[in-house]
């Protein structure tokens, strides 16, 4: 420091010293790093993230962990896939920490509808996750959807479903039961309604739920008669008895 102060000004030369300096223990660092990534770790512990559906312990019976074990970066990336395959997981990533723990985070794929045909749940991107033969009360159970290769084909009738569930269920007693998608072209929903076919369109409108409401209130004698209801034209409803 001067008699001012002020600290002197470090030399180029120095300046460059420390720069060179901190490169080298940059690139050791990272040479530790690459190197671990390589050395076996014996798996002492596991810790596990972002499972909500499934508990620790079944993540880590999917995964097949080898406790106390050697694991390498390979075995790492083999732990990886088996996740991503299964239906459960959307994506998967596992780690290894210098005191032994193997990280697992993975994100799970939400169950949207309930497939009554093959008693599963269904995620949203069509997948069928086979391991949920619960069904849950929001999911609103389904059939008539083709099923390929363990996914449902078309994901815009998963999306219908499970929108136009949560609209039924907004108007209490309108229906219980299976959505079942009918039509030519598969392009309808129908719903049980005090033991009659309703047919909403996909999506299912609120305004059709409106119309059966206000068809129920207003003509109980044609409500009563009929077998089946199709409310996909504006301002009419067709009945068949």
């Amino acid at each position: 420091m001067d008699s001012m102060g002020r600290m002197p000004e470090k030399s180029p030369q120095k300046r460059h010293q420390m720069r060179m300096a901190a490169g080298i223990l940059l690139a050791i660092v990272m040479l530790v790093a690459l190197s671990f990534s390589f050395v076996p770790m014996r798996v002492k512990a596991v810790s596990v993230s972002g499972a909500k559906l499934l508990s620790r312990n079944e993540v880590i019976r999917i995964a097949a962990v080898p406790m106390g074990k050697l694991v390498g970066w390979g075995a790492t990336r083999d732990i990886e896939e088996k996740l991503t395959r299964h239906p459960a997981f959307a994506s998967a990533k596992v780690s290894r920490g210098f005191d032994g723990t193997l990280g697992i985070s993975v994100i799970e794929r939400e169950p949207v509808a309930w497939l009554a045909s093959h008693g599963c749940a269904v995620a949203s991107d069509g997948t069928l996750l086979t391991y949920l033969t619960v069904r849950e009360e929001s999911w609103p159970p389904v059939v008539g959807v083709d099923i390929a290769d363990g996914r449902v084909g078309d994901l815009g009738a998963v999306r219908d479903a499970s929108s136009g569930y949560e609209r039924l269920r907004e108007y209490a007693g309108q229906g219980e039961g299976i959505l079942r998608r009918v039509g030519p072209d598969a392009g309808a929903w129908e719903w049980n309604v005090e033991g009659k076919k309703v047919v909403f369109s996909s999506p299912v409108k609120e305004e059709e739920i409106k119309r059966l409401q206000r068809f129920r209130r207003e003509y109980p004698r044609a409500w009563g008669k009929a077998r089946m209801v199709d409310l996909r034209f504006a301002e009419r409803v067709v009945i068949k008895r």
